[in-house]
């Protein structure tokens, strides 16, 4: 039997160079025992992953422009793809596990680029949000319902006449 976990792993021939820029390791050649990961990245998945990014890309490039969420729709489209090249290179690694370039790719994209994309594209979509909730009616007070469903009306046109104006609804001294 083995006596150590080195013994585990073949080595490779002594003209073998297993990882980095000048690899010549093949899996001709060597054991993928021996590649970065230790094993062959899966090629279902990572193909899956590259479908499944494309498709939220194209969603996000929908809802982007249909909703006027131009940041928002930027960070997330960056990211995805970002994340699709970072798959692409875990897709060539699977031929070749031992590929560097490929290694690289799927590590600078994948993991150090596509993330800082996804809490930017939040940032700005939240502080949105908060101005809309601020302006929105308190549950205790009634608001009726537009008139009409005209693009042109603002907001304000439709509110209760009874209703203070927006500074003094949310005073707890507003007289009444």
């Amino acid at each position: 039997m083995f006596s150590n976990a080195s013994d585990l792993v073949p080595k490779p021939p002594p003209y073998v160079v297993v990882f980095g820029p000048h690899a010549n390791c093949t899996l001709d050649i060597c054991p993928v025992e021996l590649s970065v990961y230790g094993y062959r990245p899966s090629l279902a998945a990572n193909t899956t992953f590259i479908a499944l990014y494309g498709l939220s890309a194209v969603i996000h490039t929908y809802l982007g422009i249909r909703w006027k969420q131009w940041w928002f729709m930027g960070c997330m489209l960056l990211a995805a793809a970002s994340a699709i090249i970072g798959y692409i290179g875990r897709v060539m690694m699977y031929y070749n596990p031992f590929n560097f370039s490929a290694f690289m790719l799927q590590i600078s994209q994948f993991l150090a680029t596509s993330p800082p994309y996804l809490p930017n594209s939040g940032t700005r979509t939240n502080t949105r949000d908060r101005t809309t909730a601020q302006s929105a009616s308190p549950p205790c007070q009634s608001t009726t319902a537009p008139p009409s469903t005209s693009p042109s009306r603002s907001r304000e046109s439709w509110r209760s006449p009874d209703l203070p104006p927006f500074p003094q609804r949310f005073t707890t001294h507003a007289k009444r």
